[in-house]
């Protein structure tokens, strides 16, 4: 894909991040099955967003829902989606000093209101001279919206900037849950880039929302699913992130240096999954239910999936009308394993129940 450029700098795009599950490489799957499908509708709700990829697929098709508990996720829709009037010019400038100055920080010629990130996190994530960048950028933007120097989105903006910067150059394999030593990214310099922000032709709807609470709240046309399935729980995975972009600055525990986060822990990686998938699907408000799965646990024979495919099957039934169609697929993994035999399912439901 050929670069766009906003003014001195590459801009990227909300999918262009490493996350696990992310369904980039299935949009044209998605959307061919619910131009089949899936008839006069005016809006799409994707429930779990995640890198927000599918939302923005559908984002000038339909009037767009868009859900994730973590805040980083919310952090970076507000940034591509949010309705508050922001200067990008003055983004541009911002970035453009930050870019200008990273040997600076790096040295301590230029110094951060407190160290809280670079005390906590050396020889971790990032090599410890972009960890120094990091640290400053990230005290840097706080002081800026306490001053009233930038707005609420202008910071989400920047702190997006920051993230997406970050997930270039990090010591780890696309997650935070651990981190690689002697790793390429030791010796790779961070660089900030713009977001490429479009004019939405149509309105999108953000929220941060437990996804059995936001489909209580919403109606959509079409509601579209894609829970986690296994144990791994990405608030363990995007806790870095995750503080990065709170700047709470937190008590923080182990050898990966996470905080306390049982309030973003999705009971769809424990034992509750079933019930929490039932009560969901019970309570959705909804013309048609699209629901992405694959079988990983088949095709691995992991035993960790928390909802199975025919509990999915039992599930949806009693909804409404159900088909299944399936596309093999190689999936973003957290490791090196490479699974054979891997489909991504789509589920499509019309309810009449």
């Amino acid at each position: 894909m050929k670069e766009k450029y906003f003014g001195f700098f590459v801009a990227f795009k909300i999918q262009n991040r490493s996350y696990l599950g992310n369904k980039s490489k299935l949009l044209e799957f998605i959307e061919q099955t619910i131009n089949e499908h899936c008839f006069d509708c005016k809006t799409f709700a994707d429930v779990f967003g995640g890198t927000g990829a599918v939302a923005d697929y559908f984002k000038n098709k339909y009037q767009v829902l868009v859900n994730d508990l973590l805040f980083s996720n919310y952090v970076i829709y507000d940034c591509f989606y949010g309705k508050e009037k922001v200067d990008l010019k003055k983004i541009e400038s911002i970035v453009f000093h930050y870019n200008e100055n990273i040997e600076k920080y790096i040295s301590g010629e230029m110094k951060a209101s407190n160290n809280y990130y670079l005390d906590n996190f050396k020889n971790t994530y990032l090599s410890n001279d972009n960890l120094k960048v990091v640290n400053f950028i990230r005290n840097d933007i706080a002081k800026k919206k306490e001053f009233h120097e930038i707005n609420s989105r202008e910071s989400n903006i920047l702190i997006t900037i920051l993230l997406f910067a970050i997930d270039k150059v990090a010591k780890t394999t696309g997650h935070y849950d651990a981190f690689l030593k002697n790793d390429k990214n030791e010796y790779k310099k961070i660089k900030f880039e713009i977001p490429d922000i479009e004019d939405i032709k149509k309105e999108i709807t953000i929220d941060r929302l437990n996804a059995n609470d936001f489909v209580r709240k919403y109606f959509a046309d079409i509601v579209y699913l894609d829970p986690p399935y296994n144990s791994r729980q990405y608030s363990d995975l995007y806790h870095f992130l995750e503080n990065i972009a709170e700047n709470k600055q937190p008590e923080l525990f182990g050898k990966t240096k996470k905080f306390d986060r049982a309030k973003i822990k999705s009971d769809y990686c424990t034992a509750k999954a079933e019930d929490q998938f039932e009560d969901l699907i019970e309570n959705i408000k909804a013309k048609y239910i699209i629901l992405s799965f694959n079988n990983t646990e088949s095709a691995s024979g992991k035993t960790n999936v928390r909802i199975s495919r025919d509990k999915i099957e039992e599930v949806l039934s009693k909804k409404g009308d159900l088909k299944i169609y399936e596309k093999d697929y190689n999936a973003y993994t957290t490791g090196k394993t490479k699974i054979k035999g891997l489909k991504e399912l789509l589920f499509v439901c019309e309810v009449n129940k």
